[in-house]
């Protein structure tokens, strides 16, 4: 399965897929407060399908540039979500 945070002007968005088909989405407004909703809303995501970190790749698009806050943020939370998965398996 896969997760994407796809970043956009004014909001954030979870899908949730499967070989490529979109199995749930959660859609929220941004209000420079990512750092503190969007593992929330991964764990959301996560519990509502019953799905185990382990079963789940994350990735991000991003309409911004690397440059900005909100892109590192969520490719942080990836990066470090992804690494987790490798020590788990």
């Amino acid at each position: 399965m896969e997760l994407e945070i796809n970043l956009e002007k004014n909001k954030t968005i979870l899908c949730l897929s499967k070989d490529k088909k979109i199995i749930d989405q959660i859609e929220w407004e941004e209000k420079n407060n990512l750092s503190r909703t969007l593992l929330k809303m991964i764990d959301e995501m996560l519990k509502k399908h019953k799905l185990d970190q382990k079963e789940v790749s994350l990735s991000v698009k991003s309409a911004f540039p690397s440059g900005f806050t909100s892109n590192r943020i969520a490719q942080s939370i990836a990066k470090a979500f992804n690494w987790g998965n490798r020590q788990i398996k």
